[in-house]
């Protein structure tokens, strides 16, 4: 098992550019407010997304350039992305099984949800399996070796402090 947190952060924070709208490029009206109207272009051209990951105790913040432009909304998708996939693939085991097929039949695949108990490691539920090979030896057989990972490592749209549930019981309290 490999329990690894360097690649993961307390705070993520996004920071990408877009164009200015319309509206800005005319005179203030009247009634706008000089500071309301610095404050919605400066969020309209530099969107600042963050997300932050609860089972990272200290702080230790990550900054990222977002690779395409986009508003406040999409840079906080984007954190929220990169907390969650940090977490999920901080938390990996491989197992060694006994032949080159699961337990429904057919070969072992990457990409299928695969149910685990195991009370050494402190793991429970369903995990991904992430790679696998296949071997044959004249002293083991033909054997399996499964690299599993947290499926919150491969999650498409993850939630507010979804990274924060990817933990096991040797992390801290």
């Amino acid at each position: 098992a490999t329990f690894n947190s360097a690649d993961r952060f307390k705070e993520y924070i996004v920071k990408g550019q877009n164009q200015a709208p319309a509206e800005f490029y005319h005179p203030p009206t009247e009634d706008e407010e000089e500071e309301e109207r610095v404050k919605n272009l400066t969020e309209a051209v530099s969107p600042v997304g963050r997300a932050t990951d609860s089972a990272v105790t200290r702080y230790r913040p990550l900054v990222l350039l977002a690779e395409t432009g986009g508003n406040l909304a999409s840079m906080e998708r984007r954190a929220r992305f990169e907390a969650t996939t940090r977490a999920g693939h901080s938390r990996s085991v491989n197992y060694t099984v006994q032949g080159w097929t699961s337990p429904g039949g057919g070969l072992w695949r990457i990409n299928r949800l695969v149910s685990i108990q195991d009370t050494l490691l402190g793991l429970d539920g369903e995990y991904l399996i992430e790679s696998v090979t296949f071997n044959r030896s004249d002293s083991g057989g033909t054997t399996t070796e499964l690299g599993i990972v947290h499926p919150d490592a491969y999650a498409e749209e993850p939630a507010a402090d979804q990274a924060g549930g990817v933990t096991t019981r040797w992390d801290g309290p």
